[in-house]
Formats: structure tokens, C-alpha cells, sequence
């Protein structure tokens, strides 16, 4: 995925009132330890929290969340000392917005 491509999905999270603010700062950093080649993409939650400075609990949500509204897939759910595989899903996606009319 190009850089332009993840900064579109980065923006349309950002924009998508239903994930919540963990979400939104949970998916810079999935794509930021997305292998570029493979896509492969592994973090742990202690590894994301971390990361992105939130509790294991908020990180844990986050994933649900991203998950749930179609941003991430689970490809091979982890063990105890194994994580979890997952998949960004890298569509973009639409959002609808109103506009109001000249009348």
C-alpha cells in the first residue's frame, strides 16, 4: 500500500464517527507495523499500547472497534505468547457527507 493510500485510510478513520478516539489513534500504528511487502502484521497489545500510549483495555477496544466497522480482519487468532494475525483492509473507505442547497 503507498504511502498515499494509507494516509487515505488514516483520514477516512479519522472521519468515521463510528470507531471511537482509541481507533482512530490505534490504526496509524497498525499501519505503521504493516510489513510493506508481505503485509503481514502481528503487533502485540502490549507492543500497541505502548506504542500509542493507551491501556492494553483501550487497545484491546480499539481493535474491536476497527474490526467491527471493517478496517481490520483477524487472519489467525493468537495464543497465549503468540499474537494475534491481522489484515488492514486496505479499501477505502466512503464516507457520505450532507451538503446543504442554495435555495
Amino acid at each position: 500500500m503507498s504511502l498515499l493510500n494509507k494516509w487515505k485510510l488514516v483520514k477516512c478513520a479519522n472521519a468515521d464517527t463510528k470507531l471511537n478516539s482509541s481507533a482512530r489513534r490505534i490504526i496509524v500504528f497498525l499501519l505503521d507495523r504493516e510489513n510493506s511487502r508481505t503485509k503481514k502484521l502481528f503487533p502485540s497489545h502490549l507492543t500497541l499500547a505502548n506504542d500509542s500510549n493507551l491501556s492494553v483495555r483501550q487497545v484491546i477496544r480499539a481493535l474491536k472497534s476497527l474490526i467491527d466497522n471493517g478496517y481490520l480482519k483477524i487472519i489467525q487468532k493468537g495464543s497465549p505468547g503468540r499474537s494475534t494475525s491481522y489484515k488492514v483492509i486496505h479499501k477505502i473507505h466512503i464516507t457520505h457527507t450532507k451538503t446543504k442547497s442554495n435555495t
